[in-house]
């Protein structure tokens, strides 16, 4: 069965999860909203780098919303309009289209949203849920260093003495201690910040699981390849979860509420 999308979003991510929906043989790109005046009457397929569609960059939703597409695949900046991204996404859930989104994050637990989201909520997580104990408090820490060098990045110069590494945590706390925490060390360099977690692979971009416990492990995903792999590692969970989402009953779906997704697009 081939289900119909209207996209939303031509960022980093946005590029990287449209150029997923043009490559999926279960999905058909039916329409494309941009917010960006120069973008509006382009072809999706121009403003990916690929060949045409036959689907016109639109920014009338009323237009879109017309096409009674099986699915909206939503990535807009979110950054500080989050609220804003949720009304867009429910304007469709509205009218019965589906949807799948990364913009709106307190919807990726459905469980632990706050109740501007949906439902009034306790403090909770996935993980903590999972092991069945009650989160009683969070705790975040935030910390930065310098390098003595000027780096450029290819996008910037980062003047030395300027922040080059920044290190984040977000803490969930039971009986007093951290049972689960998310930690973020982003640098500009590598060699900036050696006092906090490093890759163990020989790429800068990785993603690393430590269970401490009985068995303790690490797993690390590191990545290969051009820094697009890190975007398509962002946005294809959700595009190839639209088809499990238009078939799952209606509601807030979260990652562990749908059957698991596979991608069925293997080349020779």
């Amino acid at each position: 069965m081939t289900y119909r999308v209207v996209h939303c979003g031509r960022g980093a991510v946005g590029t990287a999860a449209l150029q997923g929906i043009l490559a999926h043989p279960d999905l058909e790109l039916v329409g494309h909203h941009v917010w960006s005046p120069e973008k509006l009457g382009v072809d999706s397929g121009k403003l990916v780098g690929t060949a045409d569609t036959g689907v016109i960059a639109s920014d009338d939703w009323d237009e879109l919303h017309d096409l009674g597409a099986d699915c909206l695949s939503y990535f807009g900046d979110s950054l500080g309009r989050e609220l804003e991204c949720a009304a867009d996404g429910c304007r469709f859930l509205e009218r019965g289209t589906n949807a799948v989104t990364i913009s709106t994050f307190p919807w990726a637990y459905p469980a632990a949203m706050p109740p501007e989201y949906g439902v009034p909520v306790r403090p909770r997580s996935c993980t903590a849920d999972v092991l069945g104990v009650e989160i009683d408090d969070w705790n975040v820490v935030y910390e930065s260093d310098s390098l003595d060098d000027d780096v450029e990045t290819g996008v910037a110069l980062v003047a030395a003495g300027t922040a080059s590494v920044l290190h984040f945590e977000l803490q969930a706390l039971a009986g007093g201690r951290p049972i689960a925490v998310v930690e973020h060390a982003d640098r500009v360099a590598r060699g900036a910040g050696p006092q906090w977690p490093q890759p163990y692979g020989p790429r800068d971009l990785s993603y690393r699981i430590e269970v401490e416990g009985d068995p303790s492990y690490r797993v690390e995903l590191n990545l290969s390849g051009p820094g697009s792999n890190g975007l398509k590692i962002t946005a294809m969970p959700a595009i190839n979860a639209i088809p499990a989402v238009c078939e799952a009953d209606p509601g807030v779906k979260g990652p562990l509420d749908i059957p698991r997704s596979w991608a069925r697009n293997a080349r020779r």
